[in-house]
């Protein structure tokens, strides 16, 4: 990050424990958390981008960046990080609901229950 750098990685898959338990889809889902508390720590910006086929044609399509509210206590922090998790789930479900035949699941996304929820 420091040298003006990104990283790219796919953050859709089950949290466990750790995760933040938010809704997907209509169901509750452990989303993982330590990317989204990495980017509320150092303040740099989410990007989310998805493709589609059309055709014999791939488009992808960028949003804007969601840019980190300023932290300055641990509270703060993780409330962010909550927040841009929710930003990013949300912006998986309506990619998904506008094009769910490019959506193909091979693991358990459901897996991890949250801790009141009975088994």
């Amino acid at each position: 990050f420091d040298r003006g750098e990104c990283v790219a990685t796919s953050a859709d898959q089950d949290g466990g424990r750790d995760g933040f338990f938010l809704e997907f889809l209509g169901r509750t889902a452990s989303v993982q958390s330590g990317l989204f508390r990495l980017i509320a720590r150092r303040g740099v910006p989410l990007i989310t981008g998805f493709t589609t086929r059309k055709g014999k044609e791939w488009v992808g399509h960028v949003h804007d960046p969601e840019w980190p509210r300023p932290v300055t206590t641990k509270k703060e922090a993780e409330e962010e990080a909550v927040r841009l998790a929710l930003i990013y789930t949300r912006r998986v479900e309506t990619y998904i609901q506008r094009h769910p035949d490019h959506w193909f699941w091979v693991h358990r996304r459901w897996k991890t229950r949250p801790p009141d929820e009975p088994a």
